[in-house]
């Protein structure tokens, strides 16, 4: 995530809470996980009432500062992403309000998690073939945290796991393109050759 997903995302779940919504939690991580900007991020989080813990430190075996079960767990190193979407029901990827692009869509895609996402999309073939199979969501910038919000609500009964499984049909109707790629490229030169 980069700062601005993180403001959605914080304020989204803040909603959630005061609607009653205790179950809800977030695994956020940001695309550069310094130390400042953690800890910037846990400030934001505190200020909306919600409780953090970094994941080196549960990792490390030390005891939660939050007493356990905390709102926001904070990645704090790079490499375990696509794992880490495995561990929740719903996957957000960060990039679709700033310029840098959207990131992969596919990684929780692949774990059967319907995504959600920023509106700058548009760059991202992944992501238009999950709104187009009512995997994915895209939030628009008025009001993106109740829409995330709704979103988490509604994706926490049975639509979210229908959703899920249309994201992880996107995925699945993508295996062998590479192969079909190369084998496309290969007729191209051929023809070429030839002519």
């Amino acid at each position: 995530t980069w700062p601005e997903d993180e403001a959605v995302l914080v304020s989204a779940l803040r909603r959630l809470r005061a609607d009653g919504g205790k179950r809800h939690r977030l695994i956020i991580a940001p695309h550069e996980p310094t130390a400042a900007h953690l800890t910037r991020l846990e400030s934001s989080a505190r200020q909306a009432g919600l409780t953090t813990e970094r994941l080196g430190r549960l990792a490390s075996g030390s005891v939660p500062t939050s007493g356990g079960r905390q709102d926001v767990l904070l990645v704090d190193r790079v490499g375990i992403l696509a794992t880490l979407y495995g561990a929740g029901s719903v996957g957000y990827v960060g990039g679709g309000f700033g310029r840098a692009g959207l990131h992969s869509v596919l990684e929780p895609a692949a774990w059967g998690r319907p995504v959600v996402f920023g509106p700058r999309w548009q760059a991202s073939r992944d992501a238009e073939l999950l709104l187009e199979a009512g995997g994915g969501r895209a939030l628009a910038l008025d009001n993106p945290a109740a829409q995330l919000a709704a979103t988490w609500r509604e994706w926490s009964a049975p639509a979210g796991q229908a959703a899920g499984a249309f994201a992880r049909g996107v995925v699945e109707q993508g295996i062998g393109s590479a192969r079909r790629s190369a084998e496309l490229v290969i007729s191209l030169v051929e023809q070429r050759l030839r002519g």
